[in-house]
């Protein structure tokens, strides 16, 4: 038992690694060009709804859902597909058959999914609030913190299903992604 718990934490940490380390020793230009990509899209709408006189909270909604949309893009398009990509590389026959579960596999591609994502979306979200100089009224850090690092335990749980099912349906299923990453758009203030 101890040596598959040992197996499973191994598994994890590996494939976890795998992305932080790439996301930390990534060329500086990449990640100035991720941020300013989602910081360009979100200024796009922020100054498009200050120019048609909306209600201040919608520069919010807009920073906040700046902040989480590559939350949902990671899950969808890293998370769910990844094992999809495995099988097209020919590498999933040699995950399958080694000692890890692949539970483990898909549990380190996650945490690496939430530190990656949370790098640029933390940049994005002060440099949103720097520029444009928005407050918000948060009267407990630590409901906000659970309420997030519950969020993205259910976010990322969709996208380990997500996972099995491109598996199983392959490039069939992408149009299922296109279709639910829309409403996850429009409730995050991305389309007017």
């Amino acid at each position: 038992m101890r040596k598959k718990i040992d197996i499973f934490i191994k598994t994890a940490y590996a494939r976890a690694y795998v992305r932080v380390k790439g996301q930390l020793t990534r060329d500086l230009n990449w990640i100035l060009a991720s941020v300013a990509g989602a910081f360009l899209t979100m200024a796009t709408y922020v100054y498009l709804y200050k120019s048609i006189g909306a209600p201040e909270e919608f520069a919010g909604i807009v920073l906040l859902g700046g902040f989480m949309t590559p939350y949902w893009l990671n899950v969808l398009w890293s998370v769910a597909t990844q094992l999809y990509w495995e099988k097209e590389m020919g590498n999933l026959q040699l995950i399958i058959l080694s000692p890890a579960p692949l539970s483990a596999f898909l549990l380190g591609l996650t945490i690496g999914g939430i530190v990656q994502t949370t790098i640029r979306s933390l940049l994005v979200l002060f440099v949103g609030i720097f520029v444009f100089k928005i407050s918000f009224a948060v009267t407990n850090i630590w409901l906000v913190i659970f309420v997030f690092i519950v969020t993205l335990m259910a976010l990322y749980g969709v996208g380990m299903i997500f996972s099995s099912l491109f598996l199983f349906y392959g490039r069939e299923l992408w149009r299922m992604a296109l279709l639910v990453q829309e409403p996850v758009t429009l409730a995050s203030g991305f389309y007017f």
